[in-house]
This record gives structure tokens, C-alpha cells and sequence, in this order.
């Protein structure tokens, strides 16, 4: 499955030092669930001696890719065809299917060393639409920890390409959007962020002392930082914006501390924004013209598309208990816990229906609606059918396999999957999965 980002930005960036910190779990017994009626088809079989490390697929198979592993060198197979061409690293966050699933972006880094052993990392950037049996270059350059962004219905797709050293020459610092150089020369780039239309856009830049805003239009300061360091924790009064335009993949919003369009805008705010006030700073969210509660930490912001609906976890401070214990909160009001930690939250596509999984005890367990659905792993993706009354999800078990849970019955265990489906009719779940060599077509029936 994609590897997802861990949404920390905004906790570091408001002061949240007491941020949540959650304690791995025990691996206890595994749930005992009836096996499902599951038929699967061999699609491709892989080279036993080049473990897949990174996978993704659309749920039909129409698109998917794997990246593996031999030595120090990686390669990329798209829809069964290989490509030779070694690679030193691809980056989950720079190769990706696109949100709509009719193409993906994938860059292959090189990491070389010029005569006077300055980092020369390349990276080369492809597409690969579906029905293509080959990828279409689009360009190739000096540039390393390279980050990949798509507008909100995936049509469009832009990448931030930091140069590879400090002292790398011209043309460096790259924003790319459709494949086209926009912008170039600013430093340290990142939240890269479309208009709803995906008409226009804006990124942010940290160059010395400067917090920049880039647009078609050029540059803009923001603010001044008290230092150059970008990680010691400054008293600037930096708040974070979250929409449902900035939903990335499966859960979670990306924070950005500018305004740019961005339309159902959830702002954290923080109680102080003074380094030594830190321990006793409290965060709030301010959302639909009004303040909601105050919190030790919020984290997991999710806003449903049209508005109507926001959840989040808070700590506890409804008991004077540990920072570290987690509440849910709904449209400002505390819904479930205090539980032992949070991990994951989840929001039906309409806002009317939320899950999440939170420790308790030794294990973690899943909730629906409030109600309790069984224990799970660390590992969790949800779908919801078309009506959203019905959910699939795939978990993990003590030994981090995965298996698919529909309509109470569980799936055998794969080492990696792609992206669930439910079909019309609510009676199958499909998906692509990887185990052992073998690349499996899977529908399961609820």
C-alpha cells in the first residue's frame, strides 16, 4: 500500500511539543474471523531474488507498478513490463499513482559524486498513462528528496525538485507543473499547493533568514526569521491552515501556514507562540467562525468536502489525565474516548461517517460511528461503498502481513496491496496484492 506522510509539520510549527506519542502495542493474538470467499489470479510474477519494496495499484489492474530491490540498485515494473534501468532510489513520495488513477509520476534517482565529491544526485522524471505500455520522459535533473503533489481531482500534478547540494550550480530549486519548469531558484522548497481549479498555484521557500511565498506572480516574504537555523523553535507566530483541497491520499490534510484559495479552511492556532511558554501552550481550531476547544496537542485534521463536518484528535484535558491519552472530536464537541493513544482516522467521502483505530491495552482496536468493530494492526486503509453502509479494510497482522476484512470475513495474508474497490452492488471488494513472487488480481466476496 502507498506510504503516507506522517501530517508532523503543523505540530512543530504551532509550538506543539506535547505531541502525542504513541507506544507501539503488543503483539497479541491475532482476531478470529471466517475466511472469505476470495478468488485471485495470477497477473505477473516477480524474480524471486528482487524483493518488492514498494507497490501500489489501482483496484481493477489497469494500473499498477512495483519497485524492487537487488543489491544497491532498484528498478520499476508498470503493468508487467520491466524496466531495466537501475536506479538508486524511488521515493514514495515521488513516484505515485494519481488521485483519479489514469496515470502515475514516477522519478528515478541516481546518486553520483562530481571530482570534488559534491553530491550530483539526478533524478529523472517519467509519466505513465494507463493503456501505455511504455513510460513518456519528461525531463531529467540535478535534484534530490523530491516531492510529488497532485490537484484535488488528480488531473494535474506538479513536483518540488530541491537542488542536490548547497553548491550545485544553476538551473536548481525547480517547481514543475505538467512537466513544465515554472519557477526555479528558490531555496529549500516545499507545500507546493493548487488553486481549486488547479488554475493557478503557490509554494513556499526558506531562503536564510526569508519564509517566501512563490506564485506566477513572483516572490513575496512572508515573514523574518530571529535566525537561519530552521530547526531551532522560533517565537514567530506561525498558524496552520487545513482544507479538504489539501487532502492527501487516504487520510489527513496538509497544513500550510499561507492562504492561498483554499475554501472550508479549519486554522490552528496556538495559546503562545513564545519558546519558553512552549510546556504550557495550548492549541484551539477555528473553524466556521467559531473556536473550538482547547487541547494539549490536535492532530489527524480531516474536513469533509463540502464543509459540513471536521474531526480530529485532541489529548485529554477533559480529566487532568497525561497529555498523552486522545479524545475525538466532531464539529467542536468530544464524540469518543479519552482512549490510551490515537492512531488512525478516517472520514467517509460525504463527512457523514468516521472510523478510527486507537489503542487499548495490549492492541489497537477499530471504530465506526462510535461503535466498536473488532481489533486490527498497525497497518489500516478503509473503503466505503458508493451509499457509504458498507466498509472494506485491509489491517495488518502480528507478523505485518495484510489481509482484507469485508463484511466480517477476512481474506488470506498478502505481503503488500494496492488500493481497495467495492462494487456497485456492494457485494465484492477488488483489489491488486503482492505474495511471495506472485502478483495477484483479488475480488472478495462480503
Amino acid at each position: 500500500m502507498r506510504i503516507v506522510r506522517l501530517l508532523s509539520l503543523f505540530l512543530l510549527s504551532a509550538g506543539a511539543l506535547n505531541a502525542q506519542v504513541r507506544q507501539t502495542p503488543t503483539k497479541g493474538a491475532e482476531p478470529t474471523l471466517p475466511n472469505a470467499e476470495v478468488k485471485q489470479d495470477v497477473v505477473y510474477t516477480f524474480d524471486v531474488a528482487r524483493p518488492v519494496e514498494l507497490f501500489d495499484a489501482v483496484a481493477d489492474g489497469s494500473l499498477w507498478f512495483a519497485v524492487d530491490v537487488f543489491g544497491v540498485n532498484k528498478t520499476i515494473t508498470i503493468n508487467g513490463v520491466h524496466n531495466e534501468t537501475q536506479y538508486s532510489q524511488f521515493s514514495p513520495l515521488s513516484t505515485q499513482i494519481s488521485p483519479n488513477g489514469k496515470y502515475m509520476i514516477w522519478m528515478g534517482i541516481t546518486h553520483t559524486f562530481d571530482q570534488q565529491s559534491f553530491n550530483t544526485s539526478t533524478t529523472t522524471v517519467f509519466r505513465h498513462d494507463v493503456g501505455k505500455k511504455t513510460s513518456d520522459s519528461v525531463l531529467s535533473v540535478h535534484a534530490d528528496h523530491d516531492m510529488l503533489y497532485f490537484s484535488q481531482q488528480g488531473d494535474h500534478w506538479a513536483a518540488l525538485m530541491p537542488a542536490s547540494n548547497v553548491k550545485q550550480e544553476p538551473p536548481r530549486d525547480l517547481a514543475v507543473v505538467d512537466g513544465r519548469v515554472v519557477a526555479s531558484g528558490n531555496p529549500n522548497p516545499k507545500m507546493f499547493t493548487f488553486s481549486p481549479d488547479a488554475s493557478t498555484w503557490a509554494y513556499r521557500s526558506r531562503d536564510g533568514r526569508d519564509e517566501n511565498l512563490i506564485t506566477p506572480n513572483g516572490k513575496q516574504t512572508l515573514f523574518q526569521r530571529a535566525t537561519d537555523d530552521p530547526i531551532i523553535i522560533k517565537n514567530e507566530p506561525l498558524v496552520m491552515r487545513f482544507s479538504p483541497d489539501l487532502r492527501f491520499q487516504d487520510y489527513g490534510l496538509d497544513g500550510r501556514d499561507f492562504d492561498f484559495m483554499l475554501r472550508n479552511v479549519a486554522t490552528l492556532y496556538s495559546t503562545s507562540y513564545i519558546n519558553k511558554k512552549h510546556d504550557t501552550t495550548l492549541q484551539y481550531i477555528v473553524y466556521g467562525g467559531k473556536r473550538q476547544l482547547y487541547s494539549r496537542w490536535i492532530k489527524d485534521i480531516l474536513i469533509a468536502p463540502q464543509g459540513k463536518h471536521i474531526v480530529y484528535f485532541a489529548s485529554d484535558t477533559t480529566t487532568g489525565s497525561a497529555s498523552n491519552r486522545s479524545v475525538v472530536v466532531k464539529d467542536g464537541n468530544i464524540i469518543a474516548g479519552p482512549y490510551e493513544s490515537s492512531w488512525r482516522l478516517f472520514m467517509s467521502p460525504s463527512g457523514e461517517h468516521i472510523a478510527w483505530t486507537v489503542q487499548e491495552g495490549n492492541g489497537i482496536s477499530l471504530y465506526l460511528d462510535g461503535k466498536k468493530i473488532g481489533s486490527v494492526g498497525e497497518f489500516m486503509v478503509i473503503r466505503w461503498s458508493n451509499d457509504e453502509r458498507t466498509i472494506a479494510y485491509a489491517t495488518s497482522d502480528s507478523h505485518e502481513k495484510i489481509y482484507v476484512v469485508a463484511g466480517g470475513k477476512r481474506s488470506t495474508i498478502y505481503d503488500r496491496i494496492g488500493r481497495l474497490g467495492i462494487s456497485a452492488d456492494a457485494k465484492t471488494v477488488e483489489y491488486m496484492a503482492v505474495k511471495y513472487d506472485k502478483l495477484l488480481h483479488v475480488k472478495q466476496r462480503f
